[in-house]
């Protein structure tokens, strides 16, 4: 239970279970770990998808080279499952536990940037947004929060949660967001953020920052204030960076359909 993510980072990981605590899982830490497959004794699941990745036959590891892959199983009743795993001779296994979240281990996170002539006030940064038409807007933000830390993280906001939240259609896809984000030299890393978890205290709780960085259109946000105290409390830190006033998404597209209209 503990030791969740341990040997994940040079093995093949497979996901075994694919309800309510593989989905959890998947939206929290799919993304960072890369799941190379879904594993479930349901045959009615087989080639089918969970969060796009594929679900197979639990015999799909008799094919694989022993100690090359990882299996972390996401099923309340897991004991079975532990049963039928050391049946099949699997050498690597741990147990998800669903009501648990775990800090986990993120890329680079042990390096400190080097080349930097002064020490920046922050190690890990954090920040969020929909990333939607990149513009300059977006682009000072993340260069200012780089400027603070050592391992800039961004979380995007999936299609799903731009609908549900904010009630219109992303013009460009999560996906391409994500990569375009990533792509940018500001950016360490760049994040799905789960779309029933998408609060600051969430992201805290996965990757531990020691600061998370906003615009300043979010100043006078009394959630974002009572988050701030929260933070606080445990040794973090929010604060607040400077918006480009002369541009955002919302603007660039009243532009355009302006133009389409005309």
């Amino acid at each position: 239970f503990s030791e969740v993510f341990a040997g994940c980072e040079v093995k093949d990981v497979y996901v075994f279970g694919s309800g309510r605590y593989a989905e959890r899982f998947m939206d929290w830490y799919g993304p960072v770990l890369g799941i190379k497959g879904i594993i479930d004794n349901d045959e009615a699941r087989w080639g089918k998808c969970l969060r796009g990745i594929e679900i197979f036959s639990p015999d799909i590891l008799n094919d694989r080279t022993r100690g090359s892959y990882k299996v972390i199983i996401c099923i309340k009743d897991h004991k079975p499952v532990i049963h039928q795993l050391d049946g099949m001779n699997v050498e690597d296994y741990s147990v998800y536990d669903g009501r648990t979240v775990y800090p986990r281990k993120l890329r680079g996170y042990d390096v400190v940037c080097k080349g930097s002539d002064t020490e920046k006030p922050y190690h890990i940064g954090y920040i969020s947004g929909t990333f939607d038409l990149f513009h300059k807007g977006h682009l000072n933000l993340l260069r200012r929060a780089k400027g603070k830390c050592d391992y800039l993280i961004v979380g995007v906001v999936t299609d799903e949660g731009v609908r549900k939240y904010k009630h219109v259609e992303p013009f460009i896809p999560f996906e391409e967001r994500r990569e375009i984000v990533a792509s940018c030299k500001y950016v360490d890393e760049a994040n799905a953020i789960p779309i029933d978890h998408r609060d600051i205290r969430s992201a805290y709780s996965l990757y531990h920052f020691d600061c998370q960085f906003c615009g300043s259109d979010y100043l006078d946000d009394p959630v974002f204030m009572n988050d701030k105290l929260w933070l606080e409390e445990r040794g973090s830190e929010l604060e607040i960076l400077p918006y480009t006033e002369c541009t955002s998404s919302s603007k660039i597209k009243k532009l355009i359909e302006s133009k389409l209209l005309n």
